[in-house]
């Protein structure tokens, strides 16, 4: 079965149509006026040309399933999880120009796969949430950890400096969290020296 996505105008106009068909049902027992009775009508034709365009599939949406316990959809012979992602992961991508994700989808994708992220701010800078769960870091996978200078790359192996910096909440998922988290800290040392040295 074929499923489509539908534009706000097209949910609207359905929505009036259920209205519609509610009133005549529920509230008037078919009775209106004349002039109601048109402005209804058309309403109602609005909702079934809405239907119909659905019937006919202007846009097919991405198909999502599970591969070993994370979802995702087939982009060019890749599977992807993450669609605000390049296929790298390195560059952040309009779901809907890169790969033809609407943002519904890209929401339930999200969810699916437990990346919400929280957002943070320490000293008026923004930051994603640093990986927290162990069982979000793969064995094999690229990681970002934050540094006062500049984020650096690992691959996760499990190894005890790696779970150093892991406890201490300093690995993203990306180069761009963890520079903007290194870019916080940044900027809380230079309070901090801006009040020594006043």
């Amino acid at each position: 079965m074929k499923t489509y996505t539908i534009t706000k105008e097209q949910l609207q106009a359905i929505e009036s149509g259920l209205t519609l068909a509610n009133y005549f049902v529920q509230d008037n027992a078919g009775g209106s006026m004349v002039e109601q009775w048109e402005k209804d009508a058309q309403t109602l034709d609005t909702a079934l040309m809405a239907f119909r365009s659905i019937e006919q599939g202007a846009r097919p949406m991405k198909i999502l399933y599970e591969s070993f316990g994370t979802y995702g959809f087939d982009h060019k012979d890749m599977f992807i999880t993450d669609p605000t992602q390049s296929e790298c992961g390195r560059f952040e991508v309009d779901p809907d120009a890169y790969y033809g994700i609407n943002e519904v989808q890209a929401k339930t994708l999200a969810l699916l796969n437990g990346d919400y992220q929280k957002k943070y701010t320490l000293a008026g800078v923004d930051f994603p949430e640093p990986i927290f769960r162990l069982d979000d870091l793969i064995r094999g996978q690229e990681y970002w950890v934050v540094d006062l200078v500049e984020p650096y790359k690992i691959h996760w192996t499990a190894h005890p400096k790696q779970y150093a910096v892991f406890s201490r909440g300093l690995i993203h998922k990306t180069e761009e969290g963890a520079f903007a988290h290194g870019g916080a800290l940044q900027a809380i040392n230079r309070i901090i020296l801006a009040g020594e040295q006043a």
